[in-house]
């Protein structure tokens, strides 16, 4: 049986760690929670940060509407058009200008919006996070938070997989127990992507900052919330706080009385390169699968990991066909397994799978070394740099192997 008294004391004691936003002293003034969560790529070496004397220059892409998980009829988003001006006049109010006709900017600005909720039909994959659950909990953590509480769930169906019990709960922190509990309220959203413009100009995506807003769906109708999620984020666009925001933002007209109607701005860089970073996003922002992650670096820049090189096209075909052939394993051994009463019975299900699969585990063995090999070569290449971490990511991931083929360590 559930309780829901300590969720609701541990979400108070979140909302009330931080503080209250200082503009719009109105207290009479509607106003519905804000939650901001604000990082850039490379907090050591931040990108400049405008002031009124020396604007950021940029262009914006909308990269448009998303409705994700299980669909809800009645919804009424605002229109394109309402959602840029917003944009364009919080940007404005930040010091981010577009850039004057024929001047290239220094950022590119790809932007979504739209609503997600939980895919109640989406089938669970055995050993990994199901896409719609990783784009719930991105959207309200940051990227460190969101890499513990997956790794809590990856090892929670891991352990349940292989027959043993559930991890104790404590093993979670309180607050991400919290926002993995406000993951799974259907939320409003507006996530906005810098890109440094002269690297997309090259076809390399090198991500600067992106800010991701959203609000529960009962906070309002959603043609007036999301305007009012960009007023509310507007003062963490382009900076880098460690933990996300709970505000109190006001809900306010589209376009407030007396604001100017800023046009849209144009000079875009190589269409097509952008139309596919943005695409990757929008697949990653509304749970979708992407497909061959490591077939492209915009597929990182996509899904955090930004500033990571485009893998040579024969490496990135051997880690597709490594992680296909590992996935397929894997769902086997869970099958195989599944109703196996936990103890002797579902250790010799596995000693049984690993016999008949010797050869396959061995090749599989065989193409992770390799893999591994000249994923050291090419970190080594790319030394001091910002691929390096995405590399060493890369890197942990192919030292660890197949162990999860194998039989559990006895506690």
């Amino acid at each position: 049986m559930k309780t829901f008294l300590p969720l609701t004391l541990g979400l108070a004691a979140v909302f009330a760690s931080f503080p209250a936003p200082q503009a719009n002293a109105n207290s009479g003034e509607p106003k519905f929670d804000l939650i901001v969560v604000a990082e850039q790529a490379n907090p050591k070496a931040p990108p400049p940060m405008p002031d009124p004397d020396h604007p950021v220059y940029y262009t914006a892409a909308d990269a448009g509407y998303i409705e994700a998980g299980s669909p809800i009829a009645g919804e009424k988003p605002p229109t394109a058009e309402a959602v840029g001006q917003a944009l364009r006049v919080t940007l404005a109010a930040q010091n981010y200008q577009p850039a004057p006709d024929g001047s290239a900017p220094a950022q590119l600005l790809i932007y979504h919006w739209g609503v997600i909720r939980r895919d109640f039909i989406a089938i669970e994959p055995p050993f990994r996070v199901q896409p719609n659950l990783h784009a719930r909990i991105s959207l309200v953590a940051t990227k460190k938070m969101a890499e513990r509480i997956e790794d809590f769930i990856v090892g929670r169906k891991s352990a349940v997989g292989l027959g043993r019990s559930f991890p104790p709960p404590g093993l979670l922190a309180p607050r991400l127990q919290d926002v993995l509990s406000i993951a799974e309220d259907p939320r409003y959203f507006v996530i906005v992507s810098a890109y440094d413009y002269a690297a997309v100009s090259r076809h390399e995506p090198r991500l600067l900052w992106r800010v991701k807003l959203s609000a529960r769906d009962v906070s309002g109708a959603m043609y007036e919330i999301l305007p009012a999620l960009i007023r509310g984020g507007g003062p963490f666009l382009g900076r880098h706080v460690e933990e996300p925001q709970y505000l109190k933002a006001p809900r306010r007209p589209a376009v407030a009385p007396g604001e100017p109607d800023l046009p849209a701005t144009a000079g875009q860089p190589p269409e097509g390169f952008v139309r596919d970073l943005a695409q990757r996003e929008h697949a990653a922002f509304s749970g979708e699968p992407v497909a061959d992650p490591a077939n492209n670096s915009a597929a990182a820049a996509a899904t955090g990991d930004p500033g990571s090189p485009a893998l040579p096209p024969a490496l990135a075909q051997r880690i597709t066909t490594y992680q296909r052939e590992k996935l397929s394993l894997q769902e086997t051994l869970a099958a195989r397994i599944k109703g196996q009463n936990p103890g002797a019975e579902t250790r010799q299900a596995i000693d049984t799978f690993n016999a008949e699969n010797a050869g396959r585990i061995a090749a599989l063995s065989k193409a992770r070394e390799a893999i591994r090999d000249e994923l050291s070569r090419l970190a080594a290449a790319n030394a001091g740099t910002a691929s390096g971490k995405s590399l060493d990511v890369l890197l942990q991931e192919y030292a660890i192997g197949v162990q999860e083929l194998q039989p559990p360590a006895a506690p």
